[in-house]
């Protein structure tokens, strides 16, 4: 759901999209690093991991908060910017987008 300024309330849905150019066995082990610091993270809940079919080397992450101020305080974090670093060596983010729950 989201205010009448359009903030999200309640749990979000962060959607990255990303294209993996670099070695994927690396960029499989440091996504799962990724993966289970943010779910240390006070807030998470829950995260996937897709892979595309018709397109191997596309990847899409979702990630899923009991609030956008959950993950922004992840993500404020000095070990989500170095992870995030890491893996910026080896894949190319898309878009990223924060999703709500439709009304």
């Amino acid at each position: 759901m989201l205010t009448p300024s359009g903030n999200p309330t309640g749990e979000v849905a962060i959607i990255s999209r990303f294209i993996v150019s670099g070695d994927e066995e690396e960029f499989n082990r440091l996504f799962k690093v990724h993966e289970d610091f943010m779910r240390s993270q006070e807030g998470f809940v829950d995260c996937y991991l897709l892979r595309s079919t018709s397109s191997p080397e596309r990847f899409s992450h979702t990630g899923w908060w009991q609030s956008i101020g959950s993950y922004q305080d992840a993500g404020e974090t000095a070990e989500y910017k170095s992870q995030i670093q890491g893996l910026s060596t080896l894949a190319e983010m898309v878009d990223v987008d924060v999703y709500a729950t439709a009304p």
